[in-house]
């Protein structure tokens, strides 16, 4: 074999290999970004059923009467004032409904941004195919 020869041979398996790992990178990016999109729907639902919970434990306990807006204002209280929103229970769900929200709407931000770099690479493989 003469030199030319092995240096082709070489450069072949270098390219395999750049490829292998531009393949690993590629489906790394997709499952993360589609576990990301899972967890977002996830977190979201849940949020959601909270919210529901919440809303149906309220009708059934007859809290779902809201006192007058105008008595509120011509005391000078807020409607946070109210003895329904002053309780613990109602306090932790509306704080879990939050948490769930703000980790699914983190988890789209996220997600978006590895949808891009996926995009970006995929279009770069592609190109580099052609």
């Amino acid at each position: 074999m003469n030199w030319a020869g092995a240096e082709s041979m070489f450069a072949n398996k270098q390219a395999k290999e750049d490829r292998l790992i531009e393949s690993q990178k590629y489906f790394r990016i997709f499952n993360y970004w589609r576990w990301l999109d899972l967890l977002s729907t996830v977190f979201a639902i849940i949020g959601l059923l909270l919210a529901i919970i919440n809303y149906e434990l309220d009708i059934r306990n007859g809290e779902l009467d809201l006192e007058d807006p105008k008595d509120i204002i011509r005391e000078g209280k807020s409607a946070m004032d109210m003895k329904k929103f002053k309780d613990p229970y109602t306090r932790s769900m509306r704080w879990a409904i939050l948490a769930t929200s703000m980790i699914s709407l983190f988890c789209l931000v996220n997600r978006h941004q590895y949808k891009i770099r996926w995009i970006n690479l995929y279009f770069n493989i592609s190109l580099k195919r052609e």
